[in-house]
């Protein structure tokens, strides 16, 4: 049996795009349609999907019963508290680090890479008074996609809607100017005139830190909570950078691990099959698929109904032999080390690949861009890109699974493995889907406040260039 654990945050955004939850910030659109996707695409290549329950306390019952065709997973307190314990270990080496106007730690640097986002904090003018404003770098050309990093950039200020649980310990970072002088409560900047002028951190710039520092504890949390439970691992597709620079700055001895997982998700949507070599090696996939989203969603009407769609597809024999192939992957993966067992298991995943070429070509959808794909990529026997003793252990853990005909222990029975997204080129994908966008966006309900965002720019020539209204940091 194939086990998947989708993160809350994905939950959130499949409720906003259905109308539960009223969207504040409008360009987190784009991003809530990938998640649906995302779900929609674990329905199918999983045998259950389930969810940790610990989603905010006032909105839990209503989102029991609004997944209740979901797993729930409960994880016993004292366990729950160990698995928050060591997850804040972590979560205290991974600081936001902000120098001259760069991010500059090992960890946020890597995800805004990653992401394609170059951002630089610039000291801008309100009201006579400086405060630390993010932008995002033009290069000498000018080239930028303001609006696909304004989504990304929204996609981060979501992360604290979905607070599910406090933060169990104070928001950290490292802000300092060129010189390394930290900007605390009465640090002043020069202007362009030569004045001493007050200068404080920006609402956003502050709201960006907090973001950051609660993605990176949930990112954690759930890696940490996988590897435990030995399960798959569904992340809202905004966590996906943060998770494998993560897992490669905790074992950096396999780093081309790592490296095959970032040349996956930023490559096209063709193919990427690798072959296994040893029981000892990761193995990395890449299944251009179709958007099942937009198939369900124009075959039963609306979006609401797509999921109770994915339900009846996932029974259709293409869909029962591809789990079927994936388990047998995995099984030959977590229970054999002969040189057969690798030779059985490059055959399944040939297999695999003809299979979802099938699924491709059957179920694909044509827009006036071409067909749309998004591509899921899955890392199995994530264990031997991370060493079992870089993670913790509980001893006794214990966690119920829950679902409709009741309850049973939830039992290991493969490794810790985990489903990434080409964030970047699926964005871009979802860009150009005409009249299915409107058609997937047909059931979202705005909030009172709802805005859109447009990122300010600095270019690159002006950035170290004072004017009246801005100082460079």
């Amino acid at each position: 049996m194939s086990l998947a654990i989708v993160d809350n945050a994905t939950l959130t955004a499949v409720q906003r795009l259905l109308g539960e939850i009223p969207i504040k910030y409008l360009q987190t659109v784009d991003g809530d349609i990938l998640a649906f996707e995302t779900f929609i695409q674990a329905i199918l290549f999983f045998d259950d999907v389930c969810y940790i329950d610990d989603y905010k306390s006032e909105y839990l019952r209503s989102r029991d019963k609004y997944f209740s065709h979901l797993g729930k997973i409960s994880i016993q307190s004292g366990d729950y508290d160990a698995l928050l314990a060591e997850t804040v270990k972590y979560a205290d080496n991974t600081i936001p680090e902000i120098k001259g106007g760069f991010f500059t730690d090992s960890d946020f640097k890597a995800f805004f890479d990653l992401l394609k986002m170059h951002n630089v904090f610039t000291w801008d003018m309100a009201s006579s008074i400086y405060y630390l404003t993010q932008k995002m770098l033009l290069s000498p050309s000018g080239e930028l996609d303001i609006n696909k990093y304004s989504i990304l950039n929204q996609m981060i200020f979501n992360e604290m809607s979905d607070t599910s649980v406090m933060l169990p310990r104070e928001e950290k970072s490292k802000i300092v100017d060129s010189k390394g002088n930290p900007i605390s409560k009465n640090y002043t900047v020069i202007d362009w005139q030569g004045f001493a002028k007050e200068a404080y951190l920006g609402e956003n710039v502050k709201k960006l830190i907090a973001n950051l520092s609660w993605l990176a504890y949930r990112t954690i949390f759930y890696t940490l909570a996988a590897n435990q439970m030995k399960s798959s691992l569904i992340l809202h597709p905004i966590r996906n950078a943060f998770q494998i620079n993560f897992l490669a700055k905790l074992n950096s001895k396999r780093s081309t691990v790592f490296k095959t997982i970032i040349s996956a998700m930023n490559a096209p949507v063709e193919a990427a099959v690798d072959s296994i070599y040893s029981a000892t090696q990761p193995l990395v996939t890449k299944y251009p698929l179709p958007m099942f989203s937009i198939l369900l969603t124009q075959q039963s009407g609306s979006p609401k109904k797509a999921i109770d769609a994915a339900y009846h597809l996932k029974y259709e024999g293409a869909f029962v032999e591809a789990r079927r192939k994936l388990a047998e992957i995995e099984n030959l993966y977590e229970t054999h080390r002969t040189q057969k067992a690798i030779q059985d298991a490059n055959k399944l995943v040939l297999d695999v690949n003809r299979l979802m070429e099938k699924i491709c070509n059957k179920y694909h959808i044509t827009t006036s861009q071409g067909i749309s794909l998004s591509p899921m990529i899955t890392i199995y026997n994530m264990g031997a890109a991370v060493s079992d003793s870089i993670f913790p252990t509980i001893p006794d853990f214990s966690a119920k699974l829950k679902f409709l005909d009741g309850v049973r222990n939830l039992v290991p029975q493969h490794g810790f493995n985990a489903v990434y997204k080409s964030l970047i080129n699926d964005l871009t994908q979802i860009e150009r889907l005409g009249e299915y966008h409107e058609l997937l966006t047909s059931e979202i309900k705005c909030h009172q406040d709802a805005h859109y965002y447009t990122a300010k720019t600095e270019e690159e020539r002006f950035r170290n260039v004072k004017t009246y209204w801005k100082v460079p940091m």
